[in-house]
């Protein structure tokens, strides 16, 4: 997951003309795969405001960190 882009471009399409977090965290759903949409739907059993929240912490967690982006790569080249 490109999380910077990810996020800008879901800023801007989505959460910019959208204020419902029920909404947004569907948006969420459609527009994530793998473990990025198994990340979203395991907040799904909370009220929409702290699963949307959530998932937004958790992406930030995994792929915000620049260390672990490195691991990442390196262990996909090595596979």
């Amino acid at each position: 997951m490109d999380y910077q882009k990810f996020i800008w471009q879901f800023n801007t399409k989505v959460c910019a003309h959208i204020s419902s977090y029920e909404e947004r965290s569907t948006f969420l759903l459609q527009f994530t795969s793998g473990e990025a949409n198994r990340t979203v739907t395991g907040y799904s059993h909370l009220n929409a405001v702290a699963g949307y929240k959530a998932a937004l912490d958790g992406f930030k967690d995994r792929y915000g960190d620049p260390d672990m982006i490195t691991q990442d790569y390196v262990k996909r080249a090595l596979h």
